[in-house]
């Protein structure tokens, strides 16, 4: 089951206290746990997760069970790192593909459009490959931005401005591009440190009443809305990916900011095996790093570790649990018997720098996961 990700949020406050902010659907967090001070503690709940009442080095280790889909995370940091914001490194196995995630009551908003394409309302969209088609769509109450992009040749695109989604059934007016389209303004990007044999992928997205929309694909030059259609509170965003099938990098960033990448050199990674767990080991100098990832997934189960260095040099992710954690469950213990050889283990780097956010991903058995390069 592929899996769509979810929000986790880390703040960590100078001194005694940590908050940790879990953004799962209610019922979904089975587990949390932490080590510090060579022992595992319960961390305090609060209204919107659970505080680490410890200073220092810390190991937080929770786990999401919803839809099939068994989720273990960990996170390594520190205490004395100052607030942090995570949210962007974490991925989460906790939503089944295609599934939004949802707050507040839902309505219903319907029409026609003329051209085949992609329809979206905030979180919810679907689609046609035929012209002339209707559409009756199940969205979150409140006010929207309808954006429709088109199938074939995306130079035009759609955007209805403040759409209410109410109680009552919203029947919107015929979409139709050649009539009411606002046409893209195309932005070339320079891109470096490709590999040998890889292939490049772009696209845009707008980011209007804090919902983001996927305008148009491209390749090494992309389409966006021009300034003067935004809102005041609206910006855009440029995605570039590069993958040859082995390692892959992508990265985002502002078209306002700049319009050049310079992807991350796949790190020089070793996984190793033991009987409890899946371990990396690899080197790095420390220009912008947010975080490193190391996952490790057979289909059913997925493990995730995070580690958060601020220092350049040799390090090691160890997805390895002690066996003796309080309340961690016998049944979620099998994830960690994975063959090296038989399960998909990914490394990934996040970098912030130069008006962009990078990652760089190393996949041992398998292609890549298409996971975002995700710096907040």
């Amino acid at each position: 089951m592929k899996a769509v990700l979810a929000a986790v949020a880390l703040m960590a406050a100078c001194g005694d206290n940590t908050t940790i902010t879990i953004g799962f659907p209610d019922g979904a967090l089975a587990f949390a746990t932490y080590k510090a001070d060579g022992g595992w503690h319960h961390p305090e709940a609060t209204s919107t997760g659970y505080r680490i009442d410890r200073a220092g080095p810390y190991q937080f280790v929770w786990v999401c069970s919803q839809n099939g889909v068994l989720d273990i995370e960990e996170l390594f940091a520190d205490t004395s790192d100052g607030d942090q914001d995570v949210a962007p490194v974490i991925d989460s196995a906790c939503y089944p593909d295609g599934t939004p995630v949802v707050s507040g009551a839902l309505g219903r908003i319907s029409g026609s459009v003329v051209q085949a394409g992609m329809l979206s309302v905030g979180s919810f969209g679907t689609d046609s490959f035929m012209p002339d088609w209707t559409y009756d769509l199940e969205a979150t109450q409140g006010v929207h931005d309808v954006v429709f992009v088109p199938e074939y040749e995306a130079s035009h695109v759609v955007v209805r401005r403040d759409v209410t989604v109410g109680d009552m059934p919203n029947v919107q007016p015929a979409i139709d591009l050649t009539a009411e389209g606002t046409a893209l303004v195309p932005v070339p990007v320079a891109i470096e440190g490709l590999a040998v044999g890889e292939q490049v992928v772009s696209h845009s997205v707008l980011v209007a009443n804090e919902e983001p929309v996927q305008l148009v694909y491209g390749d090494a030059t992309v389409g966006v809305l021009p300034s003067q259609e935004l809102g005041p509170a609206d910006y855009q965003l440029v995605y570039v990916s590069a993958s040859n099938g082995e390692a892959d990098e992508d990265a985002y960033f502002s078209p306002d900011l700049t319009r050049s990448v310079a992807f991350i050199p796949p790190p020089t990674v070793s996984f190793t095996t033991s009987d409890t767990g899946i371990a990396a080991t690899w080197a790095h100098a420390s220009v912008g790093t947010v975080g490193f990832e190391l996952s490790v997934s057979d289909g059913t189960s997925v493990i995730h570790g995070h580690i958060l260095p601020s220092v350049a040099g040799e390090h090691v992710l160890d997805l390895a649990i002690d066996p003796d954690i309080q309340g961690f469950a016998d049944a979620w213990r099998p994830a960690w018997s994975h063959d090296l050889d038989a399960a998909r283990v990914t490394f990934k780097v996040t970098a912030l720098r130069d008006h962009a956010c990078y990652a760089t991903r190393v996949t041992h058995n398998g292609s890549a996961p298409i996971w975002g390069a995700n710096c907040g």
